[in-house]
């Protein structure tokens, strides 16, 4: 076909015109510098991993109801601080081990809340809505978790 030879042709004279290379040479200093790129990576002394990685939540879930989602609390999460409604029977090192085994970060420091239930009216009807707990979640600096993005 004439439309395909154009193109043979064109990678023939170019593979004529070109020197072949000296693949003996070439192969040995490759082997030579990837031998000396493992010994130089081995001389390296190994740095300690600090970051924390994601494990297994375990009952992360009970303890971290759901993230607080207000105008309040995205404005102190730019500051590292995250606000979470926990369970009611939570203690702080609870939420501590649960932020980290959920996010892979480690808070500096927990400040816990219990908030109180109101009473509540429906014409006639009265009653109380749930107390529960929030906890202040503050991380170091230069950390951050992406709680809210989606929103």
């Amino acid at each position: 076909m004439g439309l395909f030879d154009k193109f043979k042709k064109k990678f023939e004279s170019v593979s004529k015109t070109k020197k072949p290379r000296n693949v003996v040479g070439d192969s040995s200093k490759k082997i030579v510098t990837k031998e000396a790129e493992q010994k130089k990576i081995e001389d390296k002394p190994k740095k300690k991993d600090t970051r924390v990685t994601k494990e297994d939540t375990k009952n992360a879930f009970r303890i971290l109801r759901r993230v607080i989602v207000t105008e309040k609390a995205s404005m102190a999460g730019s500051l590292g601080q995250y606000a979470f409604a926990v369970d009611s029977h939570a203690t702080k090192e609870d939420v501590r081990s649960a932020v980290t085994h959920t996010y892979g970060v480690h808070p500096t420091k927990i400040h816990i809340i219990n908030v109180v239930g109101r009473d509540v009216r429906f014409g006639k009807i009265t009653g109380r809505t749930a107390r529960w707990k929030k906890a202040i979640v503050s991380l170091p600096v230069g950390e951050k978790i992406d709680v809210y993005e989606g929103v």
